[in-house]
């Protein structure tokens, strides 16, 4: 699977094709909430580069405003 600059590429979550420290973003839309949480986040933070940004959208249920806070160590904040 190859990837260039602003491609998209579609994969197991949970055992990306990419070496480690790949990318400057990684950005996941209704992934997390389907798989388990430890092979999901490991594996997005093994292929983001050091002070790389991980952007990961839910749509749980019962999230209310204010809920959308981040934690850089992608531990849930309710």
């Amino acid at each position: 699977m190859g990837c260039g600059p602003g491609a998209l590429a579609e994969g197991d979550a949970t055992a990306l094709s990419f070496p480690d420290n790949s990318f400057d973003v990684v950005i996941s839309n209704t992934v997390s909430e389907h798989i388990e949480p430890s092979k999901f986040y490991g594996e997005q933070m093994r292929v983001l580069k050091p002070e790389g940004i991980c952007l990961v959208l839910s749509s749980r249920k019962g999230i209310q405003k204010g809920d959308n806070r981040v934690c850089a160590d992608g531990s849930d904040t309710r």
